[in-house]
């Protein structure tokens, strides 16, 4: 960012992100969004419905549930439609693309010289937990657990177990399990166990953890409709709940802009009309000192002769100064060298 980030528009987020989309360059501009120290384009509740929505219909998850952590990071749960498509963007991306247990690629020990570099001072690892985190399907946990804790119905619930399972904080899903077994009203799906069940089958880390969540939950009552279906509902119910106000919230944004932009352009035609009417009689100036010293110059006669006078001293001063330096090269005599007696 430069020191104009702080003259940006509100509207300029919108028009980027819109027309990043319009175009198509998704990527792109989930990378720009990404980086917002260095270009300063942050998402709203309006342009993060719109990205998702093009990215969840699309079936593109893994950037739908970049775009879901993005909202968890600035900690922003007030628009519903916002939520659900997040939870259902990583809800998705969890399922389909992620897996809890990847292990990273080893890469071949490659004999390397080292480089030691001089440093001022070394930075003490400090490791936050929120914007820190770089792997993907902890991210999208994370985003999971974070929004659906924000809601206490039967899906909202299930879908933070899904979260605290692969934001991989064991003793949170433990605690969640226990408390959501004494709830009578509460009904799990098939898809969380299963989900805890390849957990507890693939990895020894946490398994007792896991065989007591799936315990736990086993003895609650089942829900009959699929686990997606419900989110998909949950996003259905949310639209029909907020479109209306949120058009109208849009609406009058968008008013206020075209106000705020017009009121930027009247200032901004100001100064430059104000720059050129000084360049104009600054031009007017030069002029009026020329003609007025043809107009005086039988007055000022003998002024102008002393600076004619004083220039040519300057001038004479330096070519005698040249000359002296010259006759001094001329009258040089070099050392003469003796050759080393032996």
């Amino acid at each position: 960012m430069s020191a104009e980030t702080g003259n940006m528009l509100d509207s300029t987020h919108h028009a980027t992100i819109r027309n990043y989309i319009k175009f198509g360059n998704i990527q792109d501009l989930v990378n720009i969004l990404r980086d917002p120290l260095n270009y300063g384009i942050f998402l709203d509740n309006f342009t993060a419905n719109i990205l998702l929505d093009k990215l969840v219909t699309s079936k593109n998850y893994e950037l739908a549930a970049n775009v879901a952590a993005l909202t968890m990071l600035q900690e922003e749960y007030s628009n519903e439609i916002t939520c659900a498509l997040s939870q259902y963007a990583c809800y998705k991306y969890l399922i389909e693309c992620s897996d809890i247990n990847q292990e990273p690629v080893k890469a071949e020990d490659k004999k390397k010289e080292e480089i030691k570099i001089r440093v001022k001072f070394l930075r003490n690892f400090y490791y936050d937990d929120h914007f820190d985190i770089k792997e993907i399907s902890i991210l999208s946990g994370k985003t999971l657990a974070w929004i659906s804790r924000q809601s206490n119905d039967n899906i909202a619930r299930n879908l933070q177990i899904i979260g605290w399972l692969y934001y991989k904080k064991y003793d949170q899903l433990l605690s969640l399990c226990e408390v959501l077994h004494k709830i009578k009203s509460f009904k799990i799906y098939n898809e969380v166990i299963e989900l805890l069940q390849k957990q507890s089958d693939k990895t020894e880390e946490g398994k007792h953890i896991f065989d007591r969540c799936i315990s736990l939950l086993n003895e609650c009552s089942k829900a009959e409709i699929p686990l997606e279906e419900s989110v998909k509902n949950l996003i259905e119910n949310a639209i029909n709940k907020s479109q209306k106000n949120d058009i109208l919230m849009q609406q009058k944004l968008y008013g206020i802009w075209i106000n705020t932009r017009e009121k930027k352009l009247k200032e901004q035609l100001q100064r430059l009309e104000r720059a050129r009417r000084m360049e104009a009689i600054n031009l007017k100036q030069k002029e009026l000192e020329g003609e007025e010293q043809k107009l005086w110059f039988f007055e000022n006669e003998d002024n102008i002769d002393l600076q004619i006078e004083e220039k040519e001293k300057l001038v004479d001063a330096t070519v005698n100064k040249k000359s002296e330096q010259n006759k001094s090269d001329e009258n040089y005599i070099p050392p003469e060298i003796l050759p080393k007696r032996k």
